[in-house]
């Protein structure tokens, strides 16, 4: 996309115009990519993770990837989903071992293993007794950390201190680069859902043990539905997955949500259609730690098992957005939906060919331009008709850029964006009439 970055930054219209053959070349190479591509998507799935190789491998769940890519962490239990005890797994050649349970787990209910964004620090939830000498199991879950010694050994788990854990449920732990903490709790202070809400809570470090955190907030109505079960949050604190019970919109079960944080603020949910989500129970969404993949728990199949989808069939939902309130925003005229969509920066230029000639002329169009135009459109009470082509082909995403095909009455735009803050948007297009 060098080339394509290139041509459509160029300010010298002349130029521009005169590159009518590189034109065309870009304009078949995006075509010849956007085949491909959508043939790759048509048969996106996720796909089981290391079958027949873990432990439990029909009860596992909860699967987190170290960063160097080489160890993964899970739980394995029982059929009633009872005694679940944390194993790791070890890639040797081309395949993962069978896995061990770690040496602290296997007598109390731990769940939910998920590394710090370093892997020196592994987070779970668990019942296991905060008092020493005491072997009862609590009756609730609370936050545990153990610590690993240079040695690759992991310490005796300790309990995350008080304002974290209370006489309520804490799980789900998840902790990012910054050392902000991410959980699910019934704590007091909930909203939404039943009597007794499940909500996702966050809550700053206060200093570096990893151990002594301030008073949790809430996130609010545009996370929380008090149906949470899991949440994991993406190390650069911009990218959230949760899972709900049973939420209305759903597939059937617990089924997976996302949200972008912009400028700091946590966008609302948003529910992954199929076949990310199935009709059956998916929950324990994580990111593997070069963020190419999600990994989830599924029932899909009958029994629990991990999968996995590459994260670039989740950023297609984002860029499918930006897409559309940039057609909707010219056809209807609403500046909002442009705002939302374009860089300021925006760099759009059009070829058409001038009235009874064959002869083509070019058009810049800037950002304060498109909202004018928006703006004017509205003004004037004018329409766009029904019969108005409104097509959009994603050619390509990657983790951090995109580039789509939008078909409209003007005719064919090629649009290139990128992930800006959290958010997908339009930073150049270029376009020519039918």
């Amino acid at each position: 996309m060098t080339e394509a970055l290139t041509l459509l930054r160029m300010t010298d219209a002349l130029t521009l115009l005169r590159m009518t053959d590189t034109l065309t070349l870009l304009r078949t190479t995006l075509v010849l990519n956007g085949l491909v591509a959508s043939m790759a998507v048509a048969q996106a799935t996720p796909e089981r993770f290391a079958p027949g190789q873990l432990a439990g491998d029909s009860a596992a769940s909860f699967g987190s990837m170290s960063p160097n890519g080489r160890e993964f962490y899970y739980t394995i239990h029982r059929p009633d989903f009872s005694a679940h005890r944390i194993v790791v797994s070890k890639l040797d050649g081309a395949s993962w071992s069978h896995g061990t349970t770690l040496p602290f787990s296997g007598v109390y209910n731990d769940r939910e293993p998920r590394l710090s964004p370093d892997g020196r620090r592994l987070y779970f939830s668990s019942n296991r007794p905060t008092t020493s000498g005491d072997t009862a199991r609590r009756r609730d879950q609370d936050l545990w950390m153990s610590s690993r010694v240079p040695n690759g050994e992991w310490q005796t788990p300790r309990h995350v201190d008080a304002p974290i854990n209370t006489s309520a449920q804490e799980f789900s732990p998840v902790v990012t680069s910054n050392g902000t903490l991410y959980f699910i709790a019934t704590r007091p202070g909930g909203i939404g859902g039943p009597a007794n809400p499940h909500n996702v809570w966050r809550a700053r470090p206060t200093d570096t043990t990893g151990l002594h955190f301030g008073a949790p907030e809430n996130l609010g109505p545009a996370i929380n539905t008090g149906l949470e079960t899991n949440v994991f949050v993406s190390w650069d604190d911009r990218l959230m997955f949760v899972s709900r019970d049973g939420a209305p919109g759903g597939l059937g079960g617990d089924d997976i949500y996302t949200a972008t944080s912009f400028g700091g603020v946590w966008q609302p949910m948003r529910h992954l259609p199929a076949p990310i989500n199935s009709e059956k129970y998916d929950y324990g969404p994580a990111l593997s730690s070069n963020g190419k993949w999600l990994f989830l728990t599924s029932w899909r199949s009958g029994t629990s098992a991990i999968y996995r989808i590459p994260i670039a069939e989740i950023e297609r939902e984002g860029v499918k957005r930006a897409a559309l309130d940039y057609l909707e925003g010219f056809y209807e005229g609403d500046s909002a939906k442009l705002s939302r969509s374009l860089r300021r920066d925006l760099f759009k230029y059009g070829i058409y060919r001038q009235r009874d000639s064959t002869k083509f002329l070019g058009e810049h169009m800037s950002y304060d331009d498109a909202i004018a135009y928006a703006n004017n459109f509205k003004a004037k009470k004018s329409t766009t008709a029904a019969s108005a082509p409104r097509e959009i082909a994603i050619l390509e995403v990657l983790n951090e850029t995109a580039v789509v095909k939008v078909t409209a009455w003007w005719g064919t735009d090629y649009l290139l964006l990128g992930k800006f803050d959290g958010r997908w948007m339009i930073s150049s297009a270029i376009w020519q009439d039918p």
